[in-house]
């Protein structure tokens, strides 16, 4: 009895606790949506956490009732995260015929969760018919927009956008879209990338777009998990006019790239960098962008690799 009671203490730092799990029916507090919602397991209504609301493509479409709310969370995102833990609230809302506008359960999840979420780590993610939602909500400029710090859309199409483009400078966010390159249809990778090179044109590090070698319809599946960094991205280096992201080259997953760049830099603190480091010398790699914060400086380098400089003063031009 000893000896299988030390073994049972020995194996459980081996298994993997998702988040808390609950499905709300359409219309429950007034929801103009049914969704999933996940929640850290240290969630006690109190803290603020970053959120993610993530919308779906026409495979999930459905009433919100747990019928359709339970095939939806069959798979995906909301099959993953029942098996990880984020550290966010995710919130995946049920669009009902694919044609739907973001901003109604936005705007209510804003006020239904307003003490747990943290506004200035606020995110959106859509997958095909989820990433017109998005499109949509770019070009509305509603105030709820204006809150998200990062977008991510995968597999759709941004062309309609792309006059509304500097709203993405001007309200200090941040995009990085996911195709197949042999995605069809209106959601061909230059849907996309036509988008980003607008943005990028503007700002060259507020739009990223990762393209996947030999895959269709199915990019999403390339972000929640971090898959797509060891995926094989195609060869090209741009497209469009855009200049295309290698994840590979990068030590970030999508959810971390969500943190270092939300609007409130003071989350999560940032970490002491492991190798390349500028924080009172002459700066020994070339830089990126930088981003001011208080007193304090956010420097990120050619990889992705975020640098924390306590004063502005002590820092030092060139490369």
């Amino acid at each position: 009895m000893k000896r299988s009671l030390i073994f049972s203490l020995l194996i459980l730092p081996c298994i993997v606790f998702g988040m808390k799990e609950r499905k709300v029916v359409k219309g429950t507090d007034g929801s103009p949506n049914g969704y999933i919602e996940f929640l850290p397991n240290d969630y006690d209504g109190f803290k603020k956490f970053p959120t993610l609301i993530w919308w779906n493509g026409l495979g999930e479409i459905g009433a919100g009732s747990l019928t359709s709310l339970t095939a939806m969370g069959s798979k995906y995102i909301a099959s993953w995260l029942r098996q990880n833990e984020v550290g966010f609230i995710v919130l995946i809302p049920q669009d009902a015929n694919g044609w739907g506008k973001a901003s109604p359960f936005v705007r209510w999840a804003l006020s239904q969760y307003s003490v747990t979420i943290n506004k200035g780590s606020l995110h959106i993610a859509g997958l095909s018919s989820g990433g017109y939602m998005i499109r949509d909500l770019i070009n509305e400029g509603s105030e709820e927009y204006k809150l998200f710090s990062t977008i991510t859309p995968m597999a759709t199409n941004l062309d309609g956008a792309i006059p509304n483009v500097k709203r993405i400078v001007d309200n200090n966010q941040y995009v990085w879209c996911f195709a197949g390159e042999l995605d069809y249809g209106a959601n061909t990778p230059g849907a996309q990338t036509r988008f980003v090179a607008a943005l990028q044109r503007l700002a060259p590090t507020r739009g990223q777009i990762s393209i996947y070698k030999g895959l269709k319809h199915s990019s999403w599946t390339m972000t929640y998990d971090a898959s797509g960094k060891a995926a094989v991205e195609i060869s090209a280096t741009t497209m469009d006019g855009a200049v295309l992201f290698k994840w590979v080259d990068m030590p970030l997953t999508w959810w971390q790239w969500m943190l270092d760049h939300s609007k409130d830099l003071t989350i999560p603190d940032p970490p002491t960098p492991p190798v390349d480091s500028c924080m009172t010398k002459d700066c020994t790699f070339p830089l990126v962008e930088m981003r001011a914060y208080k007193d304090s400086i956010y420097f990120y380098s050619e990889r992705g690799i975020k640098i924390f400089v306590v004063k502005a003063d002590k820092v030092k031009n060139g490369n």
